[in-house]
């Protein structure tokens, strides 16, 4: 195995619970794709693109009841067994849906398929992420996560392409049946990696409240809060409206409305897994945070003002292809970014008042707009609503950009960032940038502490400022540099080293020898 490896360093044991997590996210991946596709075929082979507006506030009454449910769940019983206990009801749920379908002269079944689709893409992702936060150290996490997403991704392209020529086989009501066995595996594969590792086996803390709402208000008072949930509020009506016009469009423009969801959703994970691997890092390294936020409203403001004015379908496809290939990709892992801007005691909170309310709220809204002002012959004007909230968009992209940066700013002010737990990657060029003015004018007791922070930074080569840094006095700071250039420094390094080994201090001149001898 090549020693650059994210999987080099891992003993034998971490490595197979590697295999285990990603596999299992690609059983959720698949099952998400899956149980959307069938979810929207068989609601609008019997209903009207007007009835669809109706299910928005439904599906988003159901999640919220759901996630209240977990909440309540998650803390009675022990994770692992949470986790089995639901993914085997959505199996049985599956199931169940299957053979009411078969009831003649009625159209029920057809709306709970929708709901549970909704479900199986929410609640496994869910369970999912909730079990594999406990599977590796925050380090790991943060080199591993990313190799796991581009799995549910590359499952995701699977369960794409094999939709079609498996509704032609056997039908496309039995796609319920290929989501009971998803689930069951699913469920067999955390209980057998719960019980081999001893991960989520433990009593919850029924004292615990890390995870509530907490207070609205004192969460609300937050400024970088409030401008995350107008960004959450504001990026959801725009992707409500984006999935109104794509679905009600292709009700109006295909028959084979699972061929093409399929095959729709399955070229869209292609993509999506070349920027997974190839762009998301580049972009955040290049432009940061603001970048990757703004990378899909403004997207959405082309393909939107586009599919207005040319009253085209195909822009309308477009328009949802830049969501899911954008969505789970850059979007996704610049807002997680984001969130690392608020204090870690309260961050759970802020998610859940985000996107555990803020987002459900939003698409209930949105729907029930949509029920009142909407129909197939204004479907275009939509596009139009859905440019002007995609601007609103990128202009809170700002507002939060700027907020995450003043909120890590003032954190490093007051010597209370700490990314050495955190799971997610910080990349932000702005961010950089102030670091890089801080050391210039620091005092050397800040620069102690400064220095301890820039290896956390990610995508960061700081050699520059660490070379700089071996002319100051204070022995720590030539001992962090020292250190820092023993595994990034280059033979330009080794002059200013050597003259290090005659030091007073017995620690910087070991750690002059140490990085000679690596280089």
């Amino acid at each position: 195995m090549a020693v650059n490896s994210p999987l080099a360093d891992l003993e034998a044991k971490d490595r197979k619970r590697f295999y285990s997590i990603t596999l299992g996210f690609m059983l959720v991946a698949a099952t998400a794709l899956i149980g959307r596709t069938i979810g929207d075929a068989l609601f609008l082979e019997a209903f009207s693109a007007d009835d669809l507006a109706y299910m928005y506030p439904a599906t988003a009454a159901t999640v919220c009841a759901v996630a209240y449910g977990y909440a309540r769940l998650a803390s009675r019983l022990p994770l692992a067994r949470l986790v089995s206990i639901l993914s085997l009801l959505l199996a049985l749920a599956s199931v169940c849906l299957r053979f009411a379908l078969m009831v003649p002269d009625t159209n029920i079944p057809r709306i709970a398929a929708y709901v549970l689709g909704d479900l199986v893409v929410n609640l496994p992702m869910l369970l999912f992420w909730s079990f594999a936060a406990h599977c590796f150290v925050p380090g790991q996490a943060k080199r591993l996560f990313g190799l796991v997403g581009a799995g549910g991704t590359t499952a995701c392209i699977l369960a794409g392409f094999i939709i079609k020529p498996y509704t032609v086989a056997f039908g496309k009501a039995n796609l319920l049946l290929l989501i009971t066995v998803l689930m069951v595996c699913f469920a067999a594969l955390i209980s057998r990696t719960s019980r081999r590792d001893g991960i989520g086996r433990q009593a919850p803390n029924a004292t615990g409240n890390d995870s509530s709402i907490g207070s609205m208000s004192s969460l609300l008072g937050n400024t970088q809060i409030r401008a995350i949930v107008a960004l959450m509020l504001a990026s959801t009506v725009a992707l409500t409206l984006v999935d109104y016009q794509f679905k009600a469009g292709a009700k109006e423009y295909t028959d084979d409305l699972a061929g093409f969801f399929g095959l729709f959703y399955g070229v869209a994970s292609a993509v999506s897994l070349v920027i997974q691997l190839f762009i998301v890092h580049r972009v955040l390294q290049k432009g940061g945070v603001f970048a990757g936020l703004a990378v899909l409203p403004a997207a959405l403001v082309l393909t939107s003002a586009t599919a207005w004015v040319t009253q085209s379908f195909d822009w309308t496809v477009a328009n949802k292809f830049a969501v899911q290939i954008f969505a789970f990709t850059i979007d996704s892992a610049a807002l997680q970014m984001l969130y690392l801007g608020v204090a870690r005691q309260t961050r759970s909170q802020a998610r859940a008042l985000a996107e555990g309310i803020g987002k459900p709220v939003a698409t209930g809204v949105t729907g029930l707009c949509l029920i009142l002002g909407a129909s197939t012959s204004a479907l275009y004007q939509l596009a139009a609503v859905a440019t002007i909230v995609s601007v609103v968009w990128v202009v809170l992209t700002r507002i939060n950009h700027n907020a995450y940066i003043k909120a890590l700013v003032d954190s490093l002010g007051n010597k209370r960032f700490d990314a050495s737990g955190e799971t997610s990657e910080i990349q932000d060029v702005a961010l950089e940038r102030h670091i890089r003015d801080s050391l210039e004018s620091a005092s050397e007791e800040e620069i102690v502490y400064l220095l301890g922070i820039l290896p956390t930074l990610d995508q960061v080569d700081w050699s520059d400022k660490y070379r700089e840094m071996l002319t100051k006095k204070d022995p720590r700071i030539k001992i962090a540099s020292l250190s820092y250039l023993k595994t990034h420094g280059g033979d330009q390094d080794l002059p200013g080293i050597v003259s290090l080994l005659n030091h007073q201090d017995a620690k910087v001149r070991e750690g002059a020898i140490d990085a000679i001898d690596a280089l």
